[in-house]
């Protein structure tokens, strides 16, 4: 168990005022924030990093984006463009480190403080699937985050 004045509390409580989202499990937030080839120091479950719960937040991303998309019947071009300036890992990578993540993540110790953009896009990207999974599955959840961190559907280019 982490002290209140921990630096893993102080990464939790980051991301949920980043988010707007509070974490009822915030193992699965720590999950999120570890990248490949770290040490399991939570649970030694997950071999790959966040790379499982990235998949999860990428297929929630996407789903969510291309719903609303047809909600606001919007075509399949419009719904397309939509999916690569908000689903893609370029605004991905962007939208972690405007917010400053890369300072959170647990980075393999070979490749020192240096954070890839293709590392951040899979770190927010696993928030997102930390936050649907944590929600118990909740879509309008997952909207709030998605809107917070200027992912979501109406976000502004």
């Amino acid at each position: 168990m982490t002290s209140p004045a921990s630096p893993s509390n102080d990464r939790v409580h980051f991301i949920e005022r980043i988010t707007g989202y509070n974490f009822h499990n915030p193992s699965l937030l720590h999950e999120a924030l570890r990248t490949a080839g770290t040490t399991a120091f939570l649970q030694p479950r997950r071999l790959d990093g966040n790379k499982d719960l990235a998949q999860i937040g990428d297929a929630a991303l996407r789903l969510t984006l291309i719903s609303d998309g047809y909600k606001a019947r919007a075509c399949r071009s419009t719904i397309n463009e939509t999916l690569s300036a908000r689903a893609s890992n370029a605004p991905l990578a962007e939208t972690g480190f405007k917010q400053g993540l890369d300072r959170l993540l647990y980075v393999n110790p070979s490749q020192g403080r240096l954070v890839s953009p293709k590392v951040m896009a899979t770190a927010v990207e696993a928030i997102l699937g930390a936050v649907y999974i944590d929600s118990g599955e909740d879509t309008l959840v997952l909207r709030s985050v998605m809107a917070a961190l200027d992912l979501d559907w109406r976000a502004k280019d």
